[in-house]
């Protein structure tokens, strides 16, 4: 395992309310405060399916599928509640395919927090359908951790979004390097890395069967 100029805080975390008025809280209290490089990742993106962002029951029929709005990129705290439906999801597909496991313990709340580090999530109304952070690995490298989006929402191009947003950050961040690491029973998250450009590097965590990624962003 690489040695990382951050502590391991192995006790801490996984493997592998409606918006109201936006401008009017456009400033909110817990929000990370990011350096102004960073605040145009804020946007809103779309389309996406809605289906179940409008009091639609969850299991909706497929004729609602072309119903679209957009979705909201959030900078938000690893700690925030946008987060936690991701975290959930997250322990129960890492749990699913590769039974008990460690996995979530392995990151920290303040390694996410800038300007070292950051963590987005997608918001469709309410509901928090993708998401995803980086974290300092060493003064030129960050690593990719927490990427997930919910099983209703995928094939729609949202991890890839949410990938994009995290590169131009680290970018703006000074980073030259991404790195990040997948599990071996996780193939569409592999098609994604590879997809986006990113080529197959040394295992660096703790998982030698793992297939770890990287991109070089001064390419970019």
């Amino acid at each position: 395992m690489c040695r990382r100029d951050h502590a391991e805080h192995a006790s801490q975390g996984g493997p592998g309310s409606e918006l109201g008025n936006h401008s009017a809280r456009s400033v909110r209290q817990n929000e990370p405060t990011l350096p102004s490089g960073l605040l145009k990742i804020k946007k809103t993106i779309g389309p996406v399916p809605t289906q179940f962002s409008r009091g639609r029951e969850r299991h909706a029929p497929q004729s609602l599928l072309g119903d679209y709005v957009g979705v909201e990129l959030r900078p938000v705290r690893f700690s925030d509640a946008e987060v936690e439906p991701l975290l959930a999801g997250l322990a129960q597909e890492y749990v699913t395919r590769y039974g008990e496991n460690v996995e979530m313990t392995r990151a920290n709340a303040r390694e996410f927090d800038p300007p070292s580090g950051l963590f987005v999530v997608l918001m469709d109304g309410a509901i928090t359908v993708a998401g995803g952070g980086f974290r300092r690995f060493d003064a030129t490298t960050c690593e990719v951790k927490r990427m997930w989006a919910d099983p209703r929402y995928r094939r729609r191009g949202l991890a890839a979004r949410v990938l994009k947003a995290l590169e131009d950050a680290a970018r703006q961040a000074g980073y030259t390097r991404l790195i990040l690491e997948t599990g071996p029973r996780q193939p569409e998250a592999e098609a994604l890395y590879v997809r986006q450009g990113y080529t197959r590097t040394e295992f660096y965590g703790h998982y030698p069967e793992a297939r770890a990624f990287s991109l070089d962003l001064s390419r970019r």
